[in-house]
């Protein structure tokens, strides 16, 4: 991942969370970047928006005013249309989550970050309980079945 620059922001806006996290859970979330900056090569594309996530203070790129847009419903002129990022965690403990987007060079044209579905789960114990439980309820069902298995 690209980490987001900052050099000629003349406006922004951030967000963030706090929240205990376990090892190997999936950090999820869904967003959408939005811009009033035009198109790539167009005479607004010469200042080049930003829209990041940070986890525990690293930042890392979402999208800029350079990539591929498509024309936007929402009143801004273009954006790029949700994308999903997935993260697992890598330990225990707590993390800080957070969001932002950034104006670069000029207050004439706007830029924006929706966010949606921000979601941690933890897959690994429910798939073994499942396995454990199917595990079990197949060897009492053969248990009963099979006379030389009760010993």
């Amino acid at each position: 991942m690209t980490t987001p620059s900052s050099s000629g922001a003349t406006e922004g806006s951030a967000i963030k969370q706090t929240f205990s996290g376990t090892a190997g859970d999936i950090l999820s979330f869904d967003w959408n970047f939005l811009t009033d900056d035009g198109p790539p090569g167009g005479e607004s594309s010469t200042y080049n928006d930003s829209a990041f996530y940070t986890l525990n203070g690293q930042a890392f790129l979402l999208a800029d005013t350079l990539g591929v847009f498509s024309p936007s419903s929402t009143g801004y002129i273009a954006e790029t249309g949700f994308s999903s990022v997935s993260i697992t965690l890598p330990g225990t403990g707590i993390y800080t989550l957070g969001f932002g987007v950034v104006d670069v060079g000029d207050l004439a044209f706007d830029s924006a970050l929706l966010v949606d579905n921000v979601v941690t789960t933890n897959p690994e114990p429910s798939t073994m309980v499942l396995l454990g439980t199917g595990l079990a309820g197949f060897l009492a069902w053969r248990w009963k079945k099979d006379p030389s298995m009760k010993g």
